[in-house]
């Protein structure tokens, strides 16, 4: 596995500058943005490409798995105002920035040698490069998904699916689907927290693959799928997911499949059954928008339904706001609900329960902002989704009778709370497999 997913691997030195690409552009509020950036160093490629002979030659497949097992990553944050990040920084597929790291650059960040070590304040400047530039034809032909054999994806029969799980990875996202024995038969993410937010995540990351489960990522934010580099069994598994476009979520891919994973790339918007009532839809927002145009997942069952959006906003989940929701997971770990009116699920009458998915004491960008969002949870509590005990309030209203809908893996600072079981008319009993599997993380909230 290359070593910047490992939580074991030394760190690589600083680098004096990298070849990197834009990994997200997340908006923070107030004006404010935070950038990722991933990168590989570039003293170290131009090593590469002299002695795999990348100026004459186009990348073989081997030249590709040798550059995704090897290759020092490194990520780089930054908070910047928004309106100067989209100017900047403006993602474009196949581009690629020189970045400078000296100690009088104009621009300040944080940059992390692995998913999960502390990060280092650097200086840096930042130029983009040409797409005729040697350098970004050698990386382009490195970061192109190579052709497979596409995986023929037999939707699993007689699930029996009576419970949905909400992990608690810390400030991450990672949720499965049980059986009636309490087996997880289908996830839907991985995560954990990474980079800033590692602290964040508890110390038995550890996923139930008993009966070899079925892995789908929603979108390729490394919250959403980091759980995997700690558990590295799931690596072996068929995946189902977005086609990647960067460079850091390509080596992952391509770490999958070193380890025997198959893959299953969705690059059209058709539905994908995963059984009886359980189906992926693809969010309608831009292809450029990696949060809003990833996978969503929803289950029925006799007019009970269940909605994993990951990190997309309702209005862009086909068929999300149509009827009301027995099982929710806020989408984004409670961040601001966006779209015309704010639309959020409502609450089913009889029974009915909202997780939030977050790690204590997160913190994103120079200014600390932390999910959930205050406005995020206003928005739920105004549709219905009741938060006793929380001691947030929609505004105007009074307080909320017990028991409340909301539930959450955490609370600020400091305190994990554990896993969250959501039933389809209310939580199962006793599941027998949760008790004696010693990959199932605990699960005591209902």
């Amino acid at each position: 596995m290359n070593p910047h997913f490992s939580v074991h691997a030394p760190e690589h030195r600083r680098p004096k500058g990298l070849y990197a690409q834009v990994d997200f552009i997340e908006p923070l509020g107030e004006g404010l943005a935070l950038v990722g950036l991933d990168g590989v160093d570039a003293e170290w490629f131009a090593k590469f490409c002299e002695d795999h002979g990348l100026s004459k030659n186009a990348a073989s497949v081997d030249v590709c798995k040798a550059f995704a097992q090897r290759a020092p990553l490194f990520h780089l944050q930054l908070t910047m105002f928004l309106d100067e990040a989209n100017r900047r920084f403006r993602a474009r597929t196949k581009h690629w920035l020189h970045i400078d790291l000296s100690a009088e650059g104009p621009l300040r960040g944080e940059l992390y040698p692995t998913l999960f070590s502390p990060g280092q304040t650097v200086a840096f400047d930042a130029a983009r490069l040409p797409l005729m530039n040697r350098r970004s034809q050698q990386l382009n032909s490195l970061t192109l998904v190579p052709n497979q054999p596409p995986v023929p994806h037999t939707p699993p029969t007689a699930l029996h699916i009576e419970e949905l799980a909400v992990l608690d990875v810390g400030q991450g996202s990672a949720n499965a689907l049980l059986c009636c024995e309490g087996v997880a038969r289908i996830y839907f993410d991985v995560g954990c927290g990474v980079y800033r937010n590692a602290p964040t995540r508890p110390p038995n990351i550890s996923f139930c693959q008993c009966e070899d489960p079925v892995v789908v990522l929603s979108h390729w934010d490394a919250d959403h799928w980091a759980g995997a580099t700690i558990d590295t069994g799931l690596l072996t598994r068929t995946w189902i997911a977005p086609t990647p476009a960067t460079i850091k979520h390509i080596v992952f891919l391509m770490n999958i499949w070193t380890a025997g994973g198959k893959t299953h790339l969705l690059s059209t918007s058709a539905t994908v059954q995963l059984g009886s009532g359980i189906k992926l839809v693809r969010c309608k927002g831009p292809a450029s928008d990696r949060n809003e145009s990833g996978l969503a997942l929803i289950a029925e069952r006799k007019g009970k339904r269940w909605l994993l959006p990951g990190d997309a906003s309702y209005h862009n989940v086909p068929g999300a706001l149509k009827r009301p929701v027995t099982g929710l997971v806020a989408t984004h770990h409670g961040a601001r609900v966006h779209g015309p009116g704010a639309p959020v699920p409502s609450p089913a009458p009889d029974y009915a329960r909202l997780a939030y998915s977050f790690g204590p004491g997160n913190a994103h960008g120079k200014y600390g902002v932390s999910h959930p969002r205050p406005a995020g949870v206003h928005a739920y509590d105004a549709a219905g989704w009741t938060h006793t005990g929380w001691g947030v309030l929609p505004l105007g209203s009074a307080i909320a009778s017990p028991p409340g809908l909301a539930r959450a893996t955490a609370h600020h600072p400091t305190a994990h709370l554990n896993g969250i079981r959501i039933g389809w008319t209310a939580p199962v009993g006793v599941l027998p497999h949760l008790a004696v599997c010693p990959k199932a993380m605990p699960l005591t909230q209902t």
